[in-house]
């Protein structure tokens, strides 16, 4: 006999349920101590968004999990439910089961309609018992963040960013998994809170490899407002520390993220240059050389930047970055009093300590020593003073903003 499975879909109900019981809740706490709400975004269907690729189921049920012994198996220590009611269903993440109402799969169009609805193996229910737990593709932890989401009351997910807010990696994980299965609301949620905590300066400490999912995912959901403020605040430390930037590149090659590439690429060329430097003290003169595996092609694309950027530093050093006239009446001895005070920081010795290609931290030195040359001398009024900081704050961001161009191809 075959049997069928048949899964109620109240998502209707529950929604109306939903919305009613989170709008009460917003103005419940937007009464008692105005704090910060979760807006989340009206339930609605994939098609709702033909921008959005639909997701492939293909892609999220896991088939190839080698045999395991029943013992083997683990149920989740929070999101195994333990009831015998109907109206649950149990998936395997790696080793672990997890068993967890329907209606808060289905609280909203996502690819969780669907695979309730996908019965694999003969004789039995897929979902319904441990040894037929719908298999995924998806890590435990992961898993298990995004089930937190979605049995996360309001107040919990408008948390303020604070010690008791969600972490970041638990952030990525829902933000993640939600696009991954179409939950729109969850997904925006997640991407929302991953620019709130990015704005907060997160990602300044934040291990390389929680830094590359972030930058993942802000390209992977086409989100333009949040890739550009973790490319702004990753660049800095990519620049002047030492992280390990291999996790960032390969997320930056992947996605075609050329700013970024030209960040990292830069930084190589210093490193490389300060090897080339030490060779010179030899023999007078370069040995480019290269680490193992660069091709051939690689190779001549930084030596071509190497002299590029040189040439960029020369024409730097050689006339400083205008600035405009705001109503000073002595505005034409200010630009002659700031070229002078350009020229002496760009000789300086504290200037040229830097690689002979490493423009922004050429830039970064005189930032430096003119901004106590203004302060100190006040030899140009406060407003010329402010804008002709202002002016290098310009050309370095235009220069690190165009660094691919130096690398084209590479």
């Amino acid at each position: 006999m075959v049997h069928h499975l048949y899964v109620l879909n109240p998502t209707h109900k529950i929604r109306a349920i939903f919305n009613a019981i989170f709008k009460g809740s917003k103005r419940a706490l937007r009464d008692v101590n105005n704090t910060p709400t979760f807006t989340i975004v009206p339930p609605h269907s994939v098609e709702d968004f033909p921008w959005r690729p639909k997701y492939n189921l293909a892609d999220l049920v896991k088939t190839d999990f080698p045999p395991t012994p029943h013992d083997a198996l683990r149920h989740d220590s929070k999101y195994y439910i333990n009831e015998e009611e109907s109206g649950f269903c149990i998936f395997r993440a790696e080793n672990t089961l997890f068993k967890v109402h329907k209606c808060f799969l289905v609280r909203e169009s996502s690819a969780f309609d669907d695979m309730l609805r996908l019965p694999t193996i003969p004789g039995n229910y897929e979902g319904m018992s441990d040894d037929a737990a719908i298999p995924l593709s998806d890590r435990v932890a992961e898993f298990r963040d995004l089930l937190w989401a979605l049995y996360a009351v309001p107040t919990q997910l408008s948390q303020a960013i604070g010690t008791d807010s969600p972490s970041l990696e638990r952030v990525l994980n829902v933000a993640h998994l939600a696009n991954k299965y179409g939950m729109v609301a969850y997904e925006t949620w997640g991407l929302e809170r991953l620019l709130e905590l990015t704005q907060v300066g997160v990602l300044k400490t934040a291990p390389p490899d929680l830094c590359a999912r972030a930058l993942n995912i802000a390209a992977l959901c086409d989100y333009e407002t949040l890739l550009e403020a973790i490319i702004r605040k990753l660049t800095p430390r990519l620049l002047w520390s030492d992280m390990d930037y291999q996790p960032i590149l390969r997320v930056a090659q992947d996605r075609g993220l050329t700013k970024v590439l030209g960040v990292i690429y830069y930084k190589e060329l210093i490193n490389l240059e300060r090897e080339w430097e030490e060779g010179k003290k030899e023999s007078q003169h370069y040995h480019y050389t290269f680490p193992s595996g660069w091709a051939d092609e690689k190779q001549r694309r930084f030596i071509a930047a190497h002299h590029s950027m040189v040439n960029l530093w020369k024409s730097i050093r050689a006339a400083p970055p205008c600035f405009a006239d705001h109503g000073c009446e002595a505005h034409s001895e200010c630009l002659a009093t700031w070229t002078e005070l350009w020229s002496r920081a760009a000789s300086s010795s504290h200037t040229a300590n830097h690689a002979k290609s490493d423009v922004l931290g050429r830039l970064k030195s005189m930032m430096i020593i003119l901004k106590k040359s203004l302060t100190e001398l006040h030899p140009i009024n406060l407003e010329c003073s402010l804008t002709a900081l202002e002016s290098i704050t310009y050309l370095r961001d235009d220069i690190t903003a165009n660094l691919m161009e130096h690398f084209q191809d590479c």
